[in-house]
């Protein structure tokens, strides 16, 4: 135990006095504080865009009839038998324009998230990428290894002293988060501080996983100058592997399913059907598939019937081959951190499901609305889990894979 303290505190002395540290951790400090300034301002111009538009509504000529509008896509909609999640859609719209949302108070941590990818990554790796090296190159490894120091000491009390100085820094980053939100007079609610902890707590992870990969990488390089540029390709190729789970994606789900040839299977053409009195046909597209519009014809005509399962099993056909590019760019993204901390900032800023939200203008007024109902931050998470936990697994495997080699690394 007084061997793992004396590394633990000699590894805390090191971070917190070593030039290096010192000026990322105060570029980070200075980013935490641009982000929060920036920000809260466009909160601010976002709330008062809000309460015009709020107060323009009465004097609006307009208004009304948007509303009424809105109100006509949705009975034409449903007229048409649309899907009920258009229909859904549709009806958020309607009430986002009656009764805009305020702005969120978390607008500024979709910046945040930018600067925490690059340089909280660019920081772990600094602070991890020679843990092991170092000590190798100057000697002293194997002059530790002769005192009355376990191997497992040494390896625990430099991962403990990296963890600590982490939660440092993102707990310094949080406390400044929130002091600058009471300067600017901004009270955050219950659920809206509590997504703000998650947020820094999962970029602590984000952190946290890259200072394992450098712990690792330093364990298994001859040199701090190796181990520095293993690091830095590892965290190219984890921003690469993002690009790729989409084309990988879009390439392993195969072609795309074809648009049955319907059209000139009996039914009329649509230039043919201007000259065709009391017959109408059209079709709308969205992220659920194709909706072809029928009027004036007889519904059970076999060429009709056969026409809208056509439809249906082109739709399913689409729908399974959506489904399955999505599974695959998601596999393959869980792999990336850098994926899995953007996954886990955007349900963490939205307070709506995946896919659940859509954004609409009102004058200069910019909103987001979701087509459900708010959830809380833990159903929030629910929808993301697996990259929590894959981030955990992550940590986890990388610092046990540096324990078991470092228990076995020659310092001779």
């Amino acid at each position: 135990m007084k061997g793992f303290l004396i590394v633990a505190e000699k590894e805390l002395r090191d971070y917190f006095t070593g030039k290096r540290f010192i000026a990322l951790f105060a570029v980070v400090i200075l980013l935490c504080i641009a982000g929060m300034v920036l920000g809260l301002a466009g909160y601010n111009e976002q709330l008062k865009s809000y309460k015009t538009a709020q107060a323009s509504q009465s004097t609006d000529p307009y208004f009304e009839q948007r509303i009424a509008d809105q109100q006509k896509l949705i009975d034409d909609a449903e007229a048409r038998g649309e899907s009920p999640e258009y229909v859904s859609e549709l009806k958020a719209g309607l009430h986002a324009i009656s009764d805009p949302p305020m702005p969120s108070v978390l607008l500024f941590l979709s910046g945040f998230s930018l600067v925490f990818m690059t340089v909280g990554a660019l920081l772990a790796i600094v602070m991890g990428f020679n843990l092991i090296t170092r000590e190798k190159e100057t000697g002293t490894l194997k002059l530790l290894l002769t005192r009355p120091t376990y191997r497992d000491s040494v390896i625990n009390g430099k991962a403990i002293a990296g963890f600590a100085t982490i939660v440092v820094v993102f707990g310094a980053s949080f406390l400044i988060t929130l002091a600058i939100m009471l300067l600017y007079n901004v009270v955050p609610g219950t659920d809206d501080l509590l997504r703000i902890i998650a947020f820094f707590i999962v970029a602590m992870l984000y952190m946290l996983l890259f200072f394992a990969l450098s712990m690792l990488i330093s364990t298994i390089s001859p040199s701090s100058t190796v181990a520095i540029l293993v690091s830095m390709g590892v965290f190219i190729f984890m921003t690469i592997l993002l690009g790729v789970g989409a084309l990988a994606g879009a390439l392993l789900a195969g072609p795309m399913p074809e648009q049955p040839a319907i059209i000139s299977n009996g039914i009329p053409s649509f230039e043919d059907i201007n000259a065709s009195s009391g017959r109408s046909a059209g079709y709308s597209m969205d992220s659920y598939g194709v909706t072809y519009h029928l009027s004036g014809y007889n519904e059970s005509d076999p060429q009709v019937i056969a026409y809208r399962q056509a439809i249906a099993d082109y739709n399913r056909q689409l729908k399974t081959h959506n489904q399955r590019q999505q599974q695959i760019s998601d596999f393959i993204s869980l792999l990336s951190p850098i994926g899995n901390f953007n996954k886990l900032t955007e349900v963490i800023v939205s307070k709506y499901a995946p896919g659940q939200q859509s954004y609409a203008s009102y004058g200069s007024y910019f909103y987001a609305y979701g087509t459900s109902k708010e959830l809380s931050i833990l159903e929030s998470l629910s929808y993301r889990w697996t990259y929590l936990l894959v981030f955990i697994v992550e940590i986890v495997a990388a610092f046990g894979l540096s324990y078991i080699l470092f228990m076995r690394v020659d310092v001779t």
